[in-house]
Formats: structure tokens, C-alpha cells, sequence
């Protein structure tokens, strides 16, 4: 007797759970800019990634070491930077979902300010060419201009999310 009276409840809750995830499907607008976010979001989080390489052991490490750990972090830097050149034109209040054109446009000029610290910080900054002593150089300023750097990343990945919300879908969370 009781089991139609638990057939009826669970076949309401499987009716119900259809139609509250039905509301939350994102339309073709909102699934471009979440891959997009998703795309941009975890090239600049290999920034971050490089930078904690980076700065490892860097006042022990031997001169090859430092000058080889700056190379690797310039070539991360060039491949986001490449990546947000690219992606900044898309974000711009005229193409955003319905309500989030001030966040589109904000996302926008973060990506190529972010795009030019990439360039100043770490590419130009960090070069492992140049006068004097590169590993020395890349020492003394390396810890400064990364912390410059983990500033503008940190806003970036804040501005993402601004605009993620109000284009009313959330990131999915990051794999490590």
C-alpha cells in the first residue's frame, strides 16, 4: 500500500529535478563565453603555475638554473598574452549576454592590461638577455615583478567571474 504513495513521490522528484535543471541550461550566448572563460581562465592560471616555479629556490639555484626558469615563465607569458590579444575583441558590450555589457567591457580592457604587464613584468622584465649579469638581474627584480604580475592575474580571474555572473552562469571549478 505504501509503495504507490513512494512511486508517486520519487517520480514528483525526478519531475522536479528535470525542470529546476532545465531552467539553469545555458543558451548558445552563455556556453561561447563560459568556454571562452574556461579557455582564458586556464591559460592565465599556467601563469600563475610558472611564476610558482619560478620563484622556487631561486636565490639558491646556480645562474643556468635561474636564467632556464626565467625562459620557461617568458614562454608562458608570450602563449597568454597571444591568448588574450586574441580573445579581448570578443568581450565588448555590443556581443554580451543581456545584462552583462559593463562586465564585457570590463573583461575586455583587463585582458589587454593584462596583456601589456605580461609584456612589461615578465617578457621585457624577466629577458634573459641584455647587459650585466641576467641570472643576477633576474634574482634581484624577479620576486618583485612576479608579486606585480600575481596582482594583475588576481584581478583578471575576479573580472572573469564579475562577468560570468552577470551573464547569469557560474565557471566550473579548476582542475589541478
Amino acid at each position: 500500500m505504501r509503495t504507490p504513495a513512494l512511486v508517486g513521490a520519487l517520480v514528483l522528484a525526478l519531475a522536479s529535478a528535470r525542470t529546476a535543471s532545465a531552467q539553469h541550461r545555458l543558451d548558445s550566448t552563455q556556453t561561447h563565453y563560459r568556454d571562452r572563460l574556461v579557455a582564458l581562465r586556464d591559460t592565465v592560471q599556467s601563469v600563475g603555475a610558472a611564476i610558482v616555479v619560478f620563484r622556487r629556490d631561486l636565490t639558491t639555484a646556480g645562474p643556468e638554473t635561474v636564467v632556464a626558469k626565467a625562459e620557461h615563465l617568458i614562454g608562458t607569458c608570450e602563449r597568454a598574452r597571444a591568448a588574450l590579444l586574441a580573445a579581448a575583441p570578443e568581450f565588448n558590450h555590443r556581443a554580451a549576454p543581456r545584462g552583462a555589457a559593463a562586465a564585457a567591457d570590463t573583461v575586455q580592457a583587463s585582458a589587454r592590461r593584462l596583456a601589456q604587464r605580461l609584456q612589461d613584468l615578465c617578457i621585457e622584465g624577466l629577458a634573459t638577455t641584455g647587459p650585466g649579469v641576467r641570472a643576477d638581474s633576474i634574482r634581484a627584480w624577479g620576486p618583485y615583478r612576479t608579486a606585480q604580475l600575481r596582482l594583475v592575474l588576481d584581478r583578471f580571474h575576479a573580472n572573469l567571474n564579475r562577468f560570468a555572473g552577470a551573464s547569469r552562469f557560474k565557471l566550473p571549478p579548476t582542475s589541478r
